[in-house]
């Protein structure tokens, strides 16, 4: 840390903490996501009477009055509102330890007068050096040692708490450089207090490729190339395991750490690796969007089938509108639980929609896309009895072998990932 002349001349003492719990985030308006809501619906009943009988239940008018859905309740401010020093919760992530920089006024120190040793004694708490006292005062450069669990693609984003607004703010932070080589981070300040590592959520979004691979029974590999990173992420039963096979990340906290997969979306997001994004991703990231219905039980249905079938992505899925989607699958069970990459050859083309799923003609290197089926090809409800129409009898029998407990944390990761858009 570098002090301003004043300030070296001044009696005061600089005290830092670091924070492995984050408690100022969840605090932020902008931590949780935006709700919209029909608000207050009332059903007025009105019951008519002719003289001397009744109205029957089928003569009885219902009116319904409902607000706009055009309003709508927030649990946090206006996207569109914040300002450009407010770091948006939605779109970037505390990564690393949360540090505390503040000063204090040093006490008056103790004197010897004739043997004795005289100490004023101060009665409260430490009294806070008033550092923006000038008014153009001269800011602190600070040093930042990066822990080497945390992955960095960038010139990571500072943010101090601003303890009145409950945000995180840029403001008063410059001249940011990173030190890659000696992974220091250096900036200059003229605000204390809680500092944070901010990296964009959707850094490596959208995906350039993925694929889910059977390795055994109750086993597979889920892969997942971004912008800047490839993960692979071993499933058996109810547990998952990341690793980085092309990348030097000193991740020694993830090395062999089964877990269940809400540990590892928290133990990835804290170490800047996010393949996770939020519900409402789709305003931060160029991504086709789907049906979130349609989503949903498309993860729920490869879960079921991952021990059996290879899926992986197809460039003509962006292709196509919200109520389609497109996505490569074969048949496979492994002879071994290394994993190797079916051929690409051996893929065929699926059309999954809320009502129906069938098997394409075309192919992922076609010139161009086409919805005309496959030869000798039928349509079926869901993607799951498409495929398990095709589907051999050792494949069929290992289907009826899947755990629960697999299929579950299968789809959990599916869905958390959101691979399909």
């Amino acid at each position: 840390m570098e002090l301003p002349k004043f300030m070296a001349l001044a009696d005061v003492a600089l005290r830092v903490i670091y924070m492995k719990l984050d408690i100022f985030s969840i605090q932020c308006p902008t931590y949780s996501m935006k709700i919209n809501a029909v608000q207050n619906i009332l059903e007025v009943f009105k019951e008519t009477t002719v003289e001397g009988s009744s109205i029957n239940a089928n003569q009885c008018i219902t009116e319904v009055q409902s607000i706009s859905g055009d309003k709508e309740i927030s649990t946090n401010t206006d996207e569109n509102n914040l300002l450009e020093t407010i770091i948006d919760l939605r779109q970037y992530h505390p990564i690393g330890s949360i540090f505390i920089v503040d000063l204090f006024e040093l006490p008056n120190q103790a004197k010897v007068v004739k043997g004795w040793n005289m100490q004023q004694v101060n009665y409260g708490k430490l009294k806070s050096f008033i550092y923006n006292k000038d008014e153009n005062p001269s800011p602190l450069v600070l040093t930042v040692s990066i822990d080497e669990n945390i992955v960095l693609y960038d010139t990571p984003q500072i943010a101090h708490w601003d303890s009145l607004t409950k945000q995180w703010k840029t403001n008063g932070i410059s001249d940011t450089r990173y030190d890659k080589e000696e992974n220091l981070l250096f900036f200059r300040t003229d605000v204390l207090g809680p500092f944070a590592l901010m990296q964009d959520v959707y850094y490596n979004m959208p995906f350039q490729y993925w694929s889910v691979c059977p390795l055994a029974l109750n086993k597979c590999i889920l892969k997942v190339v971004g912008v800047a990173m490839e993960i692979f992420i071993t499933i058996k039963d109810e547990l998952c395991c990341a690793s980085f096979p092309k990348h030097n990340y000193h991740l020694h906290h993830l090395n062999d750490q089964w877990v269940t997969p809400k540990e590892l979306i928290e133990l990835l997001r804290s170490t800047g690796v996010n393949i996770f994004p939020y519900e409402d991703g789709y305003k931060y990231v160029d991504v086709s969007q789907k049906d979130n219905i349609l989503l949903k039980s498309l993860y729920q249905q490869m879960s079921l089938l991952a021990c059996s079938f290879s899926f992986c992505w197809s460039k003509w899925n962006s292709f196509c509108d919200e109520e389609n989607v497109v996505l490569q699958a074969t048949e496979y069970i492994s002879s071994n639980e290394s994993f190797e990459h079916p051929e690409m050859s051996d893929y065929h083309l699926y059309l999954a929609t809320t009502r129906i799923c069938c098997k394409l003609k075309a192919n992922e290197n076609a010139d161009a896309f086409s919805n005309e089926l496959f030869a000798e090809t039928s349509m079926l409800p869901d993607l799951y009895h498409t495929l398990r129409k095709e589907a051999s009898s050792a494949v069929r029998a290992r289907i009826k072998e899947t755990s629960v407990l697999f299929v579950e944390c299968v789809n959990e990761l599916l869905s958390a990932s959101n691979l399909l858009v």
